[in-house]
């Protein structure tokens, strides 16, 4: 077998992307999350591609390319919905309601956040409810509603 293409060396590509990126090359961590999905794609991992396309979504818009992060977020959210695993679907929900929030969408997003944060109460995702909340401060910060903000 070659290592080359395993299903191990995916997840390994994924876990050095992410860290490639926190440590400061944003490229080459988008490279090897890129190379991470077309494994993932090609030994049929749904959830794992969901997954990658989250985080391919999150680098993209921290490079400005903002079209590409909402085409990874928007396929992410199909993958998760053709799967039918609700936490998979909110947990990619909130990354379409975030790459709102970067578009400065907030009438788009802001009725997202709330959906997530009932979703992620329901399914006792507490990271998400986290973020689902920051953003819907996010938007009303962006319009200028500061006291729904706080």
């Amino acid at each position: 077998m070659d290592v080359k293409k395993s299903e191990a060396y995916a997840h390994a590509l994924y876990g050095l992307g992410m860290f490639l990126w926190w440590t400061g090359d944003l490229q080459r961590g988008i490279e090897l999350l890129v190379d991470s999905l077309n494994l993932f794609r090609q030994y049929n991992k749904p959830e794992e591609e969901a997954n990658v396309l989250c985080e391919l979504c999150r680098l993209y818009h921290t490079t400005g390319d903002h079209e590409t992060g909402m085409k990874c977020s928007q396929q992410s959210l199909e993958i998760a919905r053709k799967i039918g695993n609700s936490g998979l679907i909110n947990s990619c929900l909130s990354f379409v309601c975030m790459t709102h929030v970067f578009l400065k969408q907030y009438d788009i997003a802001s009725p997202l956040a709330e959906e997530v944060i009932v979703s992620s109460e329901k399914l006792e995702q507490p990271n998400v409810l986290l973020t689902a909340n920051h953003f819907y401060s996010d938007c009303a910060l962006g319009t200028g509603d500061f006291k729904e903000a706080a």
